[in-house]
């Protein structure tokens, strides 16, 4: 879908990870709770 490619993109361009989530869920997908992280190795 276009957040996976626009996430592939970012990483691409030099970025390390991405954090896929809502507004309404950042608190907690910042503490790893929920959300679609992806990490460049």
């Amino acid at each position: 879908g276009p957040k996976i490619q626009a996430a592939i993109n970012f990483l691409e361009s030099g970025g390390e990870r991405v954090l896929i989530t809502s507004v309404e869920k950042h608190p907690q997908a910042l503490r790893g709770e929920t959300g679609t992280r992806i990490v460049k190795h």
